[in-house]
């Protein structure tokens, strides 16, 4: 598959498709002529960037955590290290927005009284 058929059927943007590219998160993406062309690992590979993503890590620390995983086979501590530290992250989010909420929440019990 091509970048374009890759981003249409994963709806996934050309610019956040080939920041990957370029960041070196496919190991075996070929590129031919201008575009790159996609194996069947290589899409296998897109889904676990993309939840990695999703989950706000950063490309950086993709890239180190895919690595570990593939080429050093083994350091399973390390991932779930890392994967920790994300979550961590995430929570530390989750409270920020609660206590925005709770804010609110006193805004409008304030404007009601």
């Amino acid at each position: 598959m091509t970048t374009h058929e890759v981003s249409e059927k994963y709806q996934i943007s050309l610019t956040k498709l080939r920041k990957f590219e370029c960041a070196g998160l496919f190991s075996s993406v070929l590129k031919n002529g201008e575009e790159y062309v996609y194996s069947a690992d290589d899409i296998n590979r897109l889904s676990e960037i993309l939840t990695l993503y999703k989950i706000g890590m950063k490309i950086s620390s993709i890239k180190k955590y895919l690595d570990l995983k593939y080429q050093n086979k083994g350091d399973i501590e390390e991932l779930k290290q890392m994967l920790n530290i994300e979550r961590l992250k995430n929570l530390n989010q989750c409270h920020k927005r609660q206590e925005n909420i709770s804010t609110i929440d006193f805004l409008i019990y304030e404007l009601e009284k």
